[in-house]
């Protein structure tokens, strides 16, 4: 029997994640003054072990730009590809004065802080079809991963079977009364996953058998 949105996660995961685009993320680029006109610069992409990718980028008045690629294997340059590809900028006015830079989406228009690059293409994710990794993950797993950052904020393992950490003298009870309520929410419901999930295969098991 097929679960209530398993065909959605199945989707998901048959997907690419933005962790196999390489992404530029405008705030940053700001923050570190990258973004005036005429400047250049080159961002590196790894590719498993042996491949590494070399891109360059130019800024122009109102454009970023994808210059080439050069592709160098075990460290030694291999090939380089022109590739000549530009998103625009774009701007919307702040609250208390000045503007907020993004990036527009050549594909669907729309403005985003994040574009990546991929195919030699440059667009926003949804355009790319790319999902987070945290959408690959199956809900149990991402329980799991809530339930133990929340240890891990209050000073403690991420070890689940460790007892839960006591509370930081910093730390308002009613806020560590939450936190422990949440973990133990996200712990069970790992824990419930995690024993349909053995079900699952036991009962797989004996029709083979």
């Amino acid at each position: 029997m097929v679960g209530i949105g398993s065909g959605e996660r199945d989707r998901d995961e048959a997907k690419a994640t933005t962790e196999d685009a390489h992404a530029f993320d405008i705030r940053l680029l700001k923050k570190n003054g990258m973004l005036a006109p005429g400047n250049s610069f080159d961002c590196t992409w790894i590719l498993g072990d042996w491949i590494t990718l070399r891109i360059g980028v130019e800024v122009e008045q109102h454009l970023l730009v994808i210059k080439d690629i050069v592709t160098s294997i075990a460290g030694r340059p291999s090939s380089r590809r022109v590739v000549d590809q530009a998103v625009p900028f774009a701007a919307t006015p702040c609250a208390y004065g000045g503007f907020r830079r993004w990036f527009r989406c050549q594909k669907c228009r729309r403005r985003v802080a994040v574009i990546y690059f991929r195919g030699d293409s440059l667009a926003c994710r949804h355009c790319h079809e790319l999902v987070y990794p945290s959408q690959r993950q199956r809900g149990g797993d991402r329980a799991r991963d809530r339930a133990q950052k929340i240890r891990m904020r209050l000073g403690g393992s991420a070890n689940l079977l460790l007892p839960f950490p006591e509370k930081p003298k910093w730390m308002r009870w009613r806020n560590y009364e939450r936190l422990r309520v949440l973990e133990l929410e996200n712990h069970s419901y790992n824990l419930e996953c995690l024993a349909a999930w053995i079900t699952r295969r036991r009962r797989s098991q004996e029709k083979r058998a």
